[in-house]
């Protein structure tokens, strides 16, 4: 109408204020309803010390510099941000170029006016400058927002608390003298699957042997496991030294294939080049012989996921984030076919996966078949 000021908001200044309504009516609740940490120390504490597996998950360890750093996780951050009480808690990826991506995690004490906000970065190329597929970038960036969102909640949060909190997880979690043998032997069984000799094991915690992996050394690979399990690490940072040792071995046996295709081309085939040159392991009229076979299991692989899902395709939406996070890092660090083969046929016939689940770490298992350097040919 004429001479009538219409007065407009934009959307951002009414999500502004909706979001600071909703602020002043948490803390206006805070006050109301102030936090009990007599019942806060008590409901937190029969959490984190519910079972040794839920007391494994609240607490990390990293080698750094021939020394384990050791943490309070972010499960027992998610604990204690849930049994606090009053707390307003975020996290969310606030950059991304081509190198690294940036979390913020954000924590504010409602009762107390204290807000805190964390920034954390994380490379998203791997060691040869290469940029992840979309898959890795994703599970990079709920690691990066999952460590953010656990540095916020423990910088308000008095420490006290926490730390009570983390040791008695801690010591739940290794047990005590008389159950040290069973739970060594389970934790060398852990890792022997993801690819972790004995060797590479004592190296880590610094011990000699196997029976030299005490209550504190068993610790230390707890928490490397649960720093592995939520993607704080991968298999080649923790272990790296003793990974180039033995990393040789199958080099080795790559020459010692490479020199029987070569004889058998030599027996099909006139090739007198073969002889002149015995160290190179194989002939160049054999040279694409193994990519063929990796990509002929790769193929029977996906065809073999297909049949027993009874799905063409998967939907990621579908699948569960935390089982193909895990599997990523266990093909990630399979160095054989088989190793690759037998992982997902796991899998496969595990009911706890899905079928989005059991084809989407079968896809993943393919693309990680046809970058392996592999010179033999599988049975399906």
């Amino acid at each position: 109408m004429k001479g009538e000021m219409i007065e407009t908001i934009s959307s951002s200044e009414a999500m502004t204020a909706l979001t600071k309504a909703e602020c002043d009516l948490q803390i206006q609740t805070a006050h109301t309803f102030p936090r009990d940490l007599q019942r806060f120390k008590e409901n937190s504490m029969s959490i984190v010390t519910a079972d040794q597996q839920t007391a494994s998950d609240m607490f990390y360890a990293l080698p750094r510099g021939g020394k384990s750093i050791e943490g309070p996780s972010v499960r027992l951050a998610e604990v204690v941000a849930s049994t606090y009480g009053n707390l307003r808690v975020q996290s969310m990826i606030t950059a991304m170029d081509g190198k690294f991506v940036t979390a913020r995690g954000m924590c504010h004490d409602l009762e107390n006016n204290l807000a805190v906000s964390v920034d954390v970065r994380r490379r998203i190329t791997d060691r040869n400058g290469k940029r992840y597929n979309d898959d890795m970038i994703v599970t990079t960036s709920n690691a990066a927002c999952a460590v953010a969102y656990r540095e916020a909640v423990f910088k308000v949060v008095p420490r006290h608390f926490t730390n009570a909190l983390y040791e008695e997880a801690r010591q739940v979690a290794i047990g005590d003298v008389r159950s040290l043998a069973n739970k060594r032997a389970a934790m060398v069984l852990y890792f022997s699957k993801m690819g972790v000799t004995v060797e590479q094991l004592c190296q880590v915690v610094g011990a000699i042997d196997e029976e030299g992996i005490g209550l504190g050394e068993l610790a230390t690979l707890k928490g490397i496991a649960t720093a592995l399990k939520d993607n704080e690490a991968s298999i080649d940072d923790v272990f790296a030294a003793p990974a180039k040792v033995t990393a040789k071995e199958p080099a080795e046996k790559k020459l010692s294939a490479g020199d029987l295709l070569a004889s058998q081309a030599v027996v099909g085939a006139d090739n007198p080049s073969v002889d002149d040159k015995p160290k190179r392991g194989r002939p160049k009229g054999s040279k694409n012989k193994p990519k063929e076979e990796e990509f002929s299991v790769a193929d029977e692989l996906l065809e073999k996921a297909k049949n027993m899902t009874r799905l063409d395709e998967y939907d990621s939406e579908l699948s569960d984030d935390g089982a193909v996070t895990h599997a990523m890092t266990v093909l990630q660090d399979a160095t054989t076919e088989k190793a690759v083969v037998d992982f997902v046929g796991i899998v496969l016939n595990d009911e706890a996966y899905s079928n989005h689940d059991g084809l989407h770490i079968a896809t993943l298992a393919c693309e990680r078949l046809k970058n392996l350097e592999s010179q033999a040919s599988l049975p399906m």
